[in-house]
């Protein structure tokens, strides 16, 4: 397999919890899939604190040492990417003695106490990564963009667990992927741990999860 082994265990570590399902669903944005990703299912402070070590593996191989991006913190969109930015966060001072601030927003902004939408550090003129789980049309990607465009941040770049390459119709029978969408659209790049090929080749060379790979390339 051409996948890493990293990204191998990935695969092993979502189906040994059950955050990778294969059947037929009904995504959030509307879109059919025949597997659905719930990163909520990361649910033990044992699985939570692996899942950091591998977005801070990613973080640290791939943005910083691979693409030198310097940023001032993580940023995560309401609501698991809360935890997915808390966690990364801790993985990567723990395992790279690397520093650097989290912020998260809440969803309903707060009109008592200290105010606002944004919790933790100040995300004002900061450059910032974007942690979340994965990207299926990218309206809440778009939302958290537009909504740090009010404190003049800037996104250098998105890290999430799968991409699962939703294909967009572009017009004129050309597609892309949600994820290349936002990237053209907001010139970032975008990082994943696997993404939705790296699984079908996975379950492909694994014989205990042939039977997955099936349900993934079935035609609607």
């Amino acid at each position: 397999m051409n996948i890493s082994a990293s990204q191998q265990e990935f695969i092993r570590f979502c189906l040994a919890n059950n955050v990778l399902a294969f059947g037929d669903f009904t995504l959030k944005s509307g879109l059919k899939s025949h597997y659905f990703f719930n990163a909520g299912l990361f649910n033990t402070n044992k699985a939570i604190s692996l899942l950091g070590q591998y977005y801070a593996h990613l973080i640290h191989d791939e943005i910083i040492k691979k693409n030198n991006l310097k940023f001032d913190g993580l940023f995560g969109p309401a609501y698991k990417g809360i935890t997915l930015a808390t966690t990364a966060s801790i993985a990567l001072y723990n395992n790279y003695q690397y520093e650097t601030d989290v912020a998260f927003n809440r969803k309903e902004v707060k009109t008592h106490g200290e105010g606002g939408n944004i919790i933790g550090a100040d995300v004002t003129n900061k450059n910032l990564l974007l942690i979340d789980d994965v990207i299926s049309a990218g309206t809440a990607t778009r939302d958290s963009i537009n909504l740090l465009k009010h404190y003049n941040a800037n996104i250098v770049g998105m890290v999430i667990a799968m991409d699962r390459k939703m294909p967009m119709d572009m017009g004129d029978g050309k597609q892309l992927t949600a994820a290349q969408v936002l990237q053209q659209e907001f010139n970032i790049p975008i990082f994943s741990i696997i993404s939705i090929d790296d699984v079908i080749e996975f379950t492909r060379g694994e014989a205990e999860y042939q039977h997955l790979t099936k349900l993934l390339v079935k035609a609607d």
